[in-house]
């Protein structure tokens, strides 16, 4: 896991799950329930005080992970 802090004073880790073992893969599908169906990648993840409260799925551009932030808060317009 690798972390870095942005401009917009947001902290973010960066996971890769290639690297999971099988035991990994399990737990981290049993730790959501977001993930019970199995996840993709690239995926993003806000969470806050350990809980999930928004997500993005699939590979999108820059301006789509712009609007996501500022729709959900996290950065302004």
């Amino acid at each position: 896991t690798v972390w870095m802090k942005t401009a917009s004073d947001l902290t973010i880790y960066y996971l890769n799950t290639d690297n999971f073992s099988d035991d990994d893969k399990v737990q981290f599908i049993r730790h959501n329930e977001l993930f019970s169906e199995g996840y993709s990648t690239p995926m993003l993840l806000v969470i806050s005080n350990g809980k999930i409260n928004f997500y993005q799925e699939g590979l999108t551009d820059t301006e789509h992970y712009i609007r996501f932030f500022e729709s959900n808060g996290l950065i302004n317009k």
